[in-house]
């Protein structure tokens, strides 16, 4: 399966979901990106880590985290990421690299596929 269509069916995933979750996600899906060019990759894990255990995001939180873990482990091959094992330089880079292109396709597909509430009314009009 190609990173693009690992991200649309994350983002499937996500649309299953309350709407106040998928705006929320959708929030916070734009930032992702330079969150983990700026922090790394492990930077970012820890961040949601310790996100996680805050009531108002929690649920997004550990949608993130469990995306980052699932592209970890289908893409690299890379078990338990969520726990920050050691990686060699080469594989924490493109572990890094993969994680920012799916975040691009991520992005992407939130802002098709999930709509805000102006627009669905827009649309049913």
């Amino acid at each position: 399966m190609l990173v693009h269509e690992w991200a649309k069916e994350k983002i499937k995933e996500v649309k299953m979901t309350s709407h106040e979750k998928q705006k929320s996600y959708k929030q916070e899906i734009k930032g992702l990106g330079s969150m983990i060019v700026q922090n790394g990759l492990y930077g970012t894990l820890a961040f949601y880590n310790v996100k996680k255990e805050k009531k108002e995001f929690e649920e997004v939180a550990k949608v993130i985290v469990k995306q980052l873990k699932d592209l970890a482990s289908t893409y690299l091959n890379i078990k338990d990421f969520d726990q920050f094992p050691p990686l060699e330089n080469e594989k924490y880079l493109r572990a890094q690299e993969l994680a920012i292109e799916a975040v691009s396709w991520l992005r992407r597909y939130a802002d098709i596929l999930i709509k805000e509430e102006e627009e669905e009314k827009n649309d049913n009009s």
